[in-house]
């Protein structure tokens, strides 16, 4: 089988969670002896180049075919700054039926595809991609798939109710409405519709009156096992030397709104019953882009630390007794939460973090259900450092984090 995979951006070296998705997408794609070609909407010849330079030599070389739609027509001048081009997009908007976050992942000036040749299955990344198969679909492609990393009309109503600008919350909920519209009609749109959460799924079927019937699949993320395998293999070979210290961790850019949330939750409802309780150990904030506001909620608790944008992460998972994951806000998955699995790192997790994870995901023992602020600190404060880590070592990666069985229905013969 040739599969067609379109997304914006080369996935390599993986430096977010939608990259971790498309990533290892590939990587099943090809080790199930699928022919693979990546069409890279976004992606200009120098950034790729770049990007293949940083990327991992087993992920060098991964033999699939790339397509840059870039090359063949730019969809905005190269001399603008982002920031204009946003702007643009943003005035473009008010003037057409699509969204400016459609104009941008799926421009409509590089909608034409018919010089790509024919594919048994090609999956269009995130739910943008209406801009582009309202057009019908195109001719070549057997059958499509969209996924849904999020349903992205929650993302920016969550956004309209946060923006304080009226100008820009209008925009924001705007977006929302022209979102949520195509969302719905992309059901007759494509022949298949992928989620990464049940809870999505549920959503997306109620919400727009579609039988449950219809041909959706839960597609979660999943994983490589020599990830499984490396991080499992380095926290054993440091344990003897790592410090008594209780390490806790979220791990997330914080200038997406539904990190922020939950930063915010940890430092409002856990980090006063913490203090109180005299907790020696660390909160460790991985991520860019924290704001000053919770830069100053912060201040008054001497065992949160704020690391910014940290290049190499395997220190940080190495130091973890515990991943921190309450859902507060947003939707699609915690890929921290899942990454804490694949690495064999327990989380702490609210029931709205667990309830979006694959259901064979979550009674893992690596999951630890907390659910008000008085349980999470209860089972922080009775932890010694990386005693129930050491403790599940032994269980091998969960069938539902690897990828041949997420996409087993890909293989010959089903």
């Amino acid at each position: 089988m040739k599969i067609r995979i379109y997304a914006p951006y080369y996935p390599f070296p993986i430096s977010e969670g939608a990259f971790q998705t498309i990533g290892d997408q590939i990587r099943t794609f090809l080790e199930q002896g699928h022919e693979v070609e990546l069409v890279l909407i976004l992606e200009t010849a120098e950034s790729l180049q770049t990007k293949i330079k940083q990327a991992s030599t087993q992920e060098r070389e991964l033999p699939f075919q790339i397509v840059l739609l870039t090359s063949r027509t730019l969809a905005t001048s190269q001399h603008q700054s982002k920031s204009s081009k946003r702007s643009l997009r943003v005035v473009q908007s008010l003037f057409s039926t699509l969204s400016s976050p459609e104009l941008f992942y799926y421009p409509p000036q590089l909608a034409n595809r018919s010089f790509l040749g024919e594919v048994d299955l090609a999956i269009y990344h995130y739910g943008f991609s209406y801009s582009w198969l309202k057009n019908g679909e195109l001719s070549g492609e057997k059958k499509t798939a969209v996924f849904f990393h999020n349903l992205e009309s929650d993302l920016y109503l969550l956004r309209s109710r946060m923006e304080k600008n009226p100008i820009k919350r209008w925009i924001h909920h705007l977006n929302y409405k022209k979102l949520k519209h195509h969302e719905r009609l992309l059901a007759n749109l494509c022949h298949e519709i992928w989620f990464v959460s049940p809870v999505d799924q549920k959503a997306y079927t109620q919400l727009n009156g579609i039988s449950e019937t219809h041909p959706f699949r839960l597609t979660s993320p999943t994983y490589s096992p020599d990830l499984h395998r490396a991080r499992t293999q380095s926290f054993q070979s440091r344990l003897p030397s790592h410090s008594d210290t209780v390490y806790l961790g979220m791990v997330g850019g914080l200038d997406f709104q539904p990190n922020h949330d939950s930063a915010q939750w940890i430092i409002e409802n856990l980090a006063p019953l913490l203090l109180e309780k005299n907790f020696g150990g660390k909160i460790l904030f991985v991520g860019k882009n924290a704001t000053s506001d919770l830069l100053k909620k912060a201040k008054p608790y001497p065992f949160i630390e704020f690391l910014g944008f940290v290049p190499d992460l395997e220190t940080i998972w190495n130091k973890l007794s515990f991943m921190l994951v309450p859902h507060i806000s947003g939707s699609g998955v915690r890929m921290k939460l899942l990454e804490s699995l694949a690495s064999a790192i327990p989380a702490l997790a609210n029931t709205d973090a667990i309830c979006r994870i694959h259901p064979g995901l979550q009674k893992s023992p690596f999951v630890i259900h907390c659910q008000s602020p008085k349980q999470w600190v209860q089972k922080i404060l009775e932890e010694k450092p990386y005693q129930t880590r050491n403790s599940l070592q032994q269980y091998p990666l969960a069938p539902e984090l690897l990828g041949k069985t997420i996409y087993q229905f890909l293989k010959p013969g089903k």
